[in-house]
């Protein structure tokens, strides 16, 4: 590949791809638009494209000349953050009191047709290196595509658009849509893009201007779309207005042309898997989300009985793993109206459905109750954690969350990679071998003790302990950004040494090391260990061990006691800025205090809240029968009586028969009472012994023959 790099030029055999055909579904195979095509390329030669990519998009980014209102393909970009600055143009513009449209674009065929002699300008302009340049030249001439079907083959010269499966291609598109941005639009016009699909947000006083505005617009990004040989689809550019407090309506909307073709006027489109609509009440969007989640729940379940049998551990993890993000996307765009108790309600029912599957309760148990019975957050809550999470680990904005403030500034940010050239992505191997007791050798521990930290640095020179050092931290600190810090500290004293060209350092951390061993990493700490590393390198020989921690071993065992003697100090020596995984701990013991208070206060679930009085992120997963004590929904007479299936709600002995009637005074379960190990004045305790849980079937399947069968199904 470097002599790739010196001829400044690709093997022609690297340029052929080979292609393959993927049917659409539910679409006629008989006509060509009906596949889309994929084109597979050699493996060294998308190596070698992936490494001339890292440095292109590095020259970019350091110049400042990668637009951040391209969302698509995009480090810290995503399709929440697309959807997000969609909401926030929507708002900025609602503000001014004006009247408000989206015109959602489709770019016909763009990585298929968009002009090659577009990127290698934007390559000039970018001041890109000859040879990288050179390179980008020759592999975009003498392409080949080859489809081989029926013992048959064809090549086909492949002269436009960017190269077809290579790894290359989404960054030459953007480089191209860059340019999109520096149109000039009238003003209250503004366009983002993720990828190639393009939402324009027009502004105006009146529908008129609306219409002028967005004419006037559109005409400059068709004059655009010409100058780099693409053009924009009329057939699929939609135009919504947005109707939320009356400024638009969907009977007389702003009449927009598009290459003199009228654009068709919807009530809502989908924007990367999210359905807006005019009003921004998001109603259509949750709908169909929760129709798909229905649908899974029932396939799912079916699925699991037949092949699974009624594995609750395994359809929590579907639930957590699959059901939950799924229902959950979008919270870029629907999360700022999070605080309305009808998006709230709406969430927490779409969450019922597969709450009632993953329990096997009856299906008139409440939803608050399945929440606690499944040991799973309530989802509006769940999306309030998304939501904060998202504001300010990627956003890098405040939010308050309850009682909780989160300040973004507390928090250590995120690396971008493409910050330092690729050429600095060293690794830094790790050996597993012991100390010697030669040499210079450096052990580095972090501890932390009674919620304080404190990380060390121990040096033996030939066996003999020299040196020790230890600080304490801020009590926010973790254990891992201890052991980074006993690391800065040992390399801090390899820089001071000026006589001893071997040193080995040790660490039980493990993460830190395969941390340091990776090529990549977004954790700022690290980036500058290895800027040192690299410095130290240059001079010194020195390598990196592992030991396993607490096994005898005389310096990783003083480098311990040193970092825990450190957190006795009064006040800590360094204040590190809160690790990204604080954020976690801190959001779910405000939601966990927030839904402990709304199962307090709830109506419903009151029969589940005298078993289960706290509320806990661990399911509590039991058979059907246990299921009817624990809930209270089941064959018992007060239950028929509630839903009107019996004409009075006494059991046999004459008492009001519900749950505790037949665990603490019935004459009829009395033989099977005194077996229960409980107290009856503390319910919860009867599920504190699992010899309680074959008794409580027998009681309850004894309770279900005293009573008539009412129904010809049981109600689930």
């Amino acid at each position: 590949m470097n002599a790739c790099l010196r001829v400044r030029g690709f093997p022609t055999s690297w340029k052929v791809s080979k292609l393959i055909l993927l049917g659409k579904p539910g679409r006629d195979l008989t006509l060509p638009k009906s596949y889309r095509p994929i084109c597979l390329l050699t493996v060294f030669s998308k190596l070698l494209d992936k490494l001339l990519t890292h440095r292109r998009t590095n020259l970019f980014y350091t110049k400042g000349l990668l637009n951040d209102r391209q969302h698509g393909f995009r480090i810290g970009k995503s399709c929440e953050t697309a959807n997000n600055a969609l909401w926030e143009d929507i708002q900025e513009a609602l503000r001014c009191k004006g009247k408000v449209c989206l015109i959602s674009l489709d770019v016909q065929g763009a990585f298929d047709t968009v002009w090659q002699q577009s990127v290698l300008y934007r390559l000039i302009a970018a001041q890109c290196p000859f040879n990288i340049f050179a390179m980008v030249r020759d592999y975009f001439q003498d392409r080949t595509v080859q489809y081989h079907f029926n013992n048959n083959s064809w090549s086909f010269p492949d002269t436009r658009g960017v190269p077809q499966g290579s790894c290359s291609g989404p960054f030459y598109w953007n480089i191209v849509l860059d340019t999109i941005f520096t149109v000039d639009l009238p003003t209250g016009c503004s366009v983002q893009a993720f990828a190639d699909y393009l939402i324009l947000l027009v502004r105006g006083e009146t529908k008129r201007d609306i219409e002028i505005k967005s004419g006037v617009a559109l005409e400059r990004l068709v004059s655009w779309a010409h100058k780099h040989k693409l053009q924009f689809n009329s057939d699929k550019t939609l135009l919504m207005p947005l109707t939320f407090g009356g400024r638009l309506t969907l009977v007389d909307p702003p009449r927009v042309f598009l290459n003199g073709q009228l654009l068709q006027v919807h009530k809502g489109f989908r924007y990367l898997g999210v359905w807006w609509d005019g009003s921004l009440t998001f109603t259509d969007h949750f709908n169909r989300v929760r129709k798909r989640v229905d649908l899974l729940s029932c396939r799912l379940s079916v699925v699991a009985d037949r092949f699974f049998s009624r594995n609750a551990q395994l359809h929590l993890r579907i639930y957590k793993g699959a059901i939950e993000p799924f229902i959950l996307y979008g919270y870029g765009a629907w999360g700022n109206r999070i605080h309305l108790q009808k998006i709230r309600s709406t969430l927490n029912s779409i969450q019922r459905r597969p709450l009632l599957q993953l329990t096997g309760a009856y299906r008139t148990v409440s939803t608050v109750a399945l929440q606690v019975v499944a040991g799973v957050l309530p989802l509006d809550l769940k999306a309030i954690e998304a939501l904060a999470k998202f504001r300010v680990k990627v956003l890098r904005r405040d939010m308050e969350v309850g009682s909780r403030a989160f300040c973004s500034s507390n928090y250590l940010s995120r690396v971008h990679i493409f910050a330092s050239h690729p050429s600095t992505w060293t690794v830094h191997p790790f050996l597993y071998t012991g100390p010697l007791g030669s040499d210079i050798e450096i052990f580095t521990d972090g501890s932390k003790m009674n919620g304080h930290v404190g990380c060390s640095v121990v040096v033996y020179y030939h066996g003999q302990l020299i040196h020790t050092e230890g600080h304490r931290l801020n009590d926010e600190a973790s254990v891992y950004q201890a052991e980074i810090s006993g690391f800065t500290l040992a390399l801090s004293f390899v820089q001071r040494i000026l006589y001893w060209d071997t040193v080995r350092i040790y660490t039980d951390s493990l993460s830190l090391l395969q941390a340091l061993a990776a090529a990549q990493t977004i954790d700022p700490a690290i980036w500058q260990l290895k800027a040192t590393l690299r410095e130290i390198k240059q001079n010194r020989e020195i390598s990196l061990h592992w030991v396993k921690a607490h096994v005898g071993t005389a310096g990783n065992e003083m480098a311990d006691l040193v970092a825990k003697h450190a957190t006795t100090k009064a006040q800590p020596d360094q204040i590190l800025l809160r690790p990204l995984t604080h954020i976690n701990s801190e959001l779910k013991a405000e939601l966990l205090s927030q839904w402990q208070d709304r199962w307090i206060l709830a109506v419903n679930g009151r029969t589940t809240a005298e078993f289960l009085p706290q509320v806990a992120l661990s399911p509590h997963f039991y058979n059907r029968c246990i299921l009817q004590i624990l809930t209270g929904h089941g064959r018992f007479p007060s239950y028929f009586h509630r839903f009107a299936l019996m004409d009075h709600d006494l059991c046999e002995c004459g008492q009001r028969g519900d749950v505790f009637h037949y665990i603490r005074n019935c004459p009829r379960t009395g033989d099977l009472r005194s077996k229960l190990v409980f107290d009856p004045l503390y319910p919860p305790s009867l599920f504190e012994h699992n010899t309680n849980f074959p008794i409580l079937d027998q009681l309850v399947t004894r309770v279900c023959g005293m009573l008539p069968n009412v129904l010809k199904k049981r109600v689930f």
